[in-house]
């Protein structure tokens, strides 16, 4: 049988240091992985300016007046309205001006989903390109969502990293940040 004093667990986790020898090797890593991450969201922005496009078309084809034929003018606007209303990824109230965190962009595209859902917005539309548009405005919104979320977590993530960097390694930044990650001689800085 272990005496009582044994079983407990110390007040205060342990701290084990490693230290960070290859500063040059750790930051081209990170400088790498971070390059890589700009271009997968360099080409989400295209792909995504691309669907925004597109959607418009589709939007401004089921709004268009005519003579004689019915048109989602009205459900449209009340869309917008509602989706300016949400604020979903920035506001403009004086209490809480500015980006909105990723937690409550979702909430507010919720808010958004709902009021839209109680409106019946989407059972009201007469031209049947609508309900596709919608269906596409509302993925798109979930996308940028996502990313934005994505953007969070990596932003949150590098901080952390370089927070947890040991101080007194006396890593080369500056030196790297000037020549990048292969080495070469640049005229931009590091990403941040």
């Amino acid at each position: 049988m272990v005496p009582p004093e044994e079983k407990r667990l110390p007040a205060h986790p342990r701290r084990i240091e490693v230290p960070l020898q290859l500063g040059d090797e750790f930051f081209r890593l990170i400088y790498a992985d971070l390059a890589g991450l700009d271009h997968l969201r360099r080409g989400e922005q295209e792909t995504m300016a691309g669907d925004i496009v597109r959607l418009g078309g589709q939007v401004a084809r089921v709004t268009k007046p005519a003579r004689f034929s019915k048109c989602d003018m009205s459900r449209w606007r009340e869309i917008f309205e509602l989706y300016l209303e949400a604020q979903i990824f920035f506001s403009t109230h004086e209490r809480d001006h500015g980006p909105r965190s990723a937690d409550r962009a979702v909430q507010q595209f919720k808010f958004f989903e709902d009021e839209a859902m109680r409106r019946n917005i989407r059972q009201q539309f007469k031209v049947p390109g609508s309900v596709p548009a919608y269906d596409q405005f509302l993925l798109l919104n979930k996308r940028m969502l996502q990313n934005f979320r994505f953007q969070e977590i990596n932003r949150t993530a590098l901080t952390k990293i370089l927070k947890s960097t040991p101080k007194p390694a006396c890593l080369p930044v500056s030196r790297f940040a000037r020549t990048g990650a292969d080495g070469k001689q640049s005229s931009t800085s590091a990403p941040r």
